[in-house]
């Protein structure tokens, strides 16, 4: 009896579930540790984030910027027509794919359409798509401006799109010679003559109707030709040659009205060829190590670059004749220089230009255009303001995150300066953005699809100045985001006010 009680009560016990609340009491505690971790986490962040010092404004008055165009649109190749106010670009119509952080950049986007803009306001006063007789213009290598005649004419390796300063419209086309691929050209500024370099050769066409007028042969040997750039006034052209095998590479001159060659300058050293300053017929070269070099054109005897110390690690380079300035883009901004070599203004922005292509200043309307690495095309006066525009905050603030965002560990960084757009009103502009992460164990992961936004407001607390607001947002595993507020003072100094959302990886 005894033991079929017992018995009983064993199987009873055995066919009896267990309890599970010590698993849900762990589990419970589990999910609190983490949590409180987390909380522990963001409460011992959240204080260092508070404490960081604001960003000083620049040593320099900022440049006031009047206009941005919005992200979604890549600003190529932009030429001025001072004698109708209009600026004119080519235009891709999505800007060109970011490269992965591991093996080789897309190409970009091809060029699709020819626009014209209010020189003053940005202002899209008429565009062509780069179809039928325009599709060549695709291709193009560079964009010259003829503001005695309201043309522009688009460069591509075998062709030359003739199009309308004024409407847009297509006005004719031709091909190049039969073998001639160009790589770089020049429009004579009085009448219609068209200078190619191309195939180890120059050659002078009649820029209206391709017709060949003249043509130059390069020494043999010609691995890359930079340039040509026209001296108008001396009536004299240049082009940097690269022999194979040379470390250091040759300037070639030649008489603009016949392209007679004339005595030839070897370098010293490897350089680059910059633009060239008609006003003092200077021509000037980048080399490798940062130094830039000037050549006095004038000269009766031929001397060798001299180094400019005041700019230094120029990437280019731009003249305002009315004021006596020069501007000297760099990786990270852009100055405005004095005749002493003094910085007078400034704009933390990166300029992104041809080197042997002067930036674009119209110093009658004292204005600059310019093109950034994501293919905006960026408005600004040449004279600093006393006051900061909404354009001229947000670019302070963007500039700004380089302090101010956190360090993630990987390069490229998961976030940056560059990952927002450089516009934006007090709603936002938004772009489109890959973003990679970096694991210790398992590589660059990614693409991991998002958007970057940035936008700007009146800050009501401080007349003058502004509040900045930059939001990131990725899916990996679930949708996240992540936004950041600077404050912009009056005097250009930037404070992160706060740092909130998803964990930045």
């Amino acid at each position: 009896m005894s033991m079929s009680s017992s018995g009983a009560t064993s199987a009873e016990q055995q066919s009896r579930p267990r309890p599970v609340w010590p698993w849900a009491a762990g589990s419970i505690l589990a999910v609190v540790l983490v949590l409180g971790s987390a909380f522990g986490v963001h409460r011992f962040i959240a204080p260092r984030l508070n404490a960081l010092p604001p960003v000083p404004p620049p040593a320099a008055p900022l440049l006031s910027v009047v206009a941005v165009t919005p992200p979604g649109v890549s600003y190529a190749q932009i030429a001025l027509d001072r004698a109708n106010g209009h600026l004119v670009a080519l235009t891709r119509a999505t800007v060109s794919p970011q490269c992965p952080p591991t093996g080789a950049c897309p190409l970009p986007a091809p060029l699709q359409s020819f626009a014209v803009f209010d020189a003053s306001t940005g202002a899209t006063l008429a565009q062509t798509p780069l179809t039928g007789v325009g599709a060549a213009a695709s291709g193009s290598i560079a964009l010259l401006s003829d503001s005695s005649r309201h043309r522009a004419y688009a460069v591509s390796p075998d062709s030359v799109t003739i199009f309308s300063t004024d409407s847009a419209a297509v006005i004719g086309a031709y091909a190049l010679p039969s073998g001639v691929s160009a790589t770089g050209a020049t429009l004579a500024p009085i009448g219609s003559m068209l200078y190619i370099a191309a195939s180890g050769q120059l050659l002078a066409l009649d820029a209206t109707t391709g017709h060949p007028l003249m043509h130059a042969s390069l020494p043999s040997g010609v691995e890359r030709i930079d340039g040509p750039q026209l001296d108008p006034i001396r009536e004299q052209l240049y082009a940097l040659v690269h022999i194979a095998g040379s470390a250091a590479p040759t300037l070639a001159a030649y008489d603009a009205r016949t392209l007679t060659p004339e005595p030839r300058l070897p370098l010293s050293g490897p350089a680059t060829l910059g633009p060239l300053d008609a006003a003092t017929h200077s021509l000037y070269f980048f080399a490798p190590d940062g130094t830039v070099t000037s050549l006095a054109l004038a000269t009766s005897s031929v001397q060798p670059p001299a180094p400019v110390p005041s700019l230094r690690n120029a990437t280019a380079l731009g003249w305002d004749t009315k004021n006596d300035l020069a501007f000297r883009a760099t990786s990270t901004a852009l100055d405005a220089l004095n005749t002493s070599g003094r910085t007078v203004a400034t704009l933390p922005l990166r300029i992104v230009q041809p080197p042997d292509q002067p930036l674009l200043v119209d110093y009658l309307g004292g204005l600059l255009y310019l093109t950034t690495d994501q293919g905006a095309l960026v408005i600004a006066h040449i004279s600093p303001s006393a006051t900061l525009s909404p354009a001229t905050a947000l670019i302070l603030a963007r500039a700004a995150l380089a302090h101010l965002l956190p360090d993630t560990n990987q390069n490229p960084p998961f976030v940056a300066p560059e990952t927002f757009p450089l516009t934006g009103d007090a709603h936002g502009a938004t772009q489109n953005v890959n973003y990679w992460i970096h694991y210790s164990d398992l590589g660059w992961k990614g693409p991991y699809p998002g958007t970057a936004q940035s936008a700007i407001a009146f800050d009501s607390a401080h007349p003058g100045g502004y509040i900045a607001t930059f939001t990131i947002s990725w899916y990996q595993l679930f949708q996240r985001t992540h936004t950041w507020i600077c404050v912009v003072a009056p005097n250009g100094s930037v404070s992160l006010q706060s740092d909130s959302g998803d964990a930045v990886p």
